[in-house]
C-alpha cells in the first residue's frame, strides 16, 4: 500500500505504544477485573498520556510513565482493547496492537 507522506511522517514522529497485552482477566460479572500492560514507544517526542479504548470507544487515559490500566467493565462480555499515545502537542498516535478477552 502507498500512504500519503503525512501519514508516514505521523507514524514515524508519533509512534503508538507497543506490545499491548492482557496481564490478567479475573472475576466475572460486576467483580471482573482486566489489567492491560504495554510498552512506551521508542521516540524522542514527548508523550503526555495514553488513551485507552475498549471496543473502539474511548475508555480512559493514563499519564505517561504508567503503562498499565485496570478496567472493571462490570460484565462478562468479550472485549477488544487498544491504546494510543497522545503527544505534548496534542497529536494522537495510530492505535497499538489490539488485544481481545476470551
Amino acid at each position: 500500500q502507498i500512504y500519503p507522506i503525512s501519514v508516514v511522517e505521523s507514524i514515524i514522529d508519533y509512534p503508538p505504544p507497543v506490545s499491548l497485552y492482557i496481564e490478567y482477566d479475573s472475576g466475572s460479572g460486576s467483580n471482573r477485573e482486566i489489567k492491560l500492560k504495554w510498552t512506551a514507544p521508542d521516540t524522542e517526542s514527548v508523550i503526555d498520556r495514553y488513551n485507552i479504548y475498549r471496543d473502539s470507544e474511548y475508555l480512559a487515559n493514563s499519564p505517561f510513565g504508567i503503562e498499565t490500566y485496570i478496567d472493571r467493565p462490570g460484565s462478562s462480555k468479550k472485549y477488544t482493547y487498544y491504546v494510543t499515545a497522545v503527544y505534548e502537542d496534542g497529536t494522537e498516535s495510530v492505535k497499538s496492537n489490539e488485544v481481545h478477552t476470551e
